[in-house]
């Protein structure tokens, strides 16, 4: 697993990087606005440049609880939540149909169906 000070020099090599760093200024990602620091901490890049973790048999564990819940409804999120969160993920480029079937998160792997769901789920793009 990359640290913060990798990630970190990710970000100072990324063109979507804003402005310089220094003077206390924050160095924004043109991505989303969020300083490029905070995107290393957190281990988020919205430009998909930080190395994908593998997958482990906790990651595996938590989408099939993820599916479970959406699929029994115990995910906690209510249909008006739902509905805003799926209209959200409809229109984002990471959104991208997987095997004919359903949509997928291509930065978290997750379906976006179930995602969507998960009351205390976020969106790897910081979008809700």
């Amino acid at each position: 697993m990359p640290t913060v000070e990798q990630y970190l020099a990710i970000c100072n090599r990324c063109p979507f990087r804003q402005r310089p760093c220094g003077d206390n200024q924050p160095c924004a990602c043109t991505a989303d606005w969020i300083d490029i620091r905070e995107h290393a901490r957190s281990g988020h890049c919205p430009q998909n440049l930080y190395p994908v973790a593998p997958r482990t048999a906790a990651t595996v564990a938590h989408g099939i609880a993820g599916i479970t819940k959406a699929l029994t409804g115990l995910g906690g999120a209510d249909a008006e939540l739902v509905e805003k969160r799926i209209q959200i993920c409809k229109e984002c480029v990471h959104n991208k149909l997987s095997l004919g079937m359903a949509y997928k998160c291509e930065l978290c792997g997750c379906f976006t169906w179930a995602k969507a769901r998960n009351l205390t789920e976020k969106c790897p793009a910081g979008k809700w």
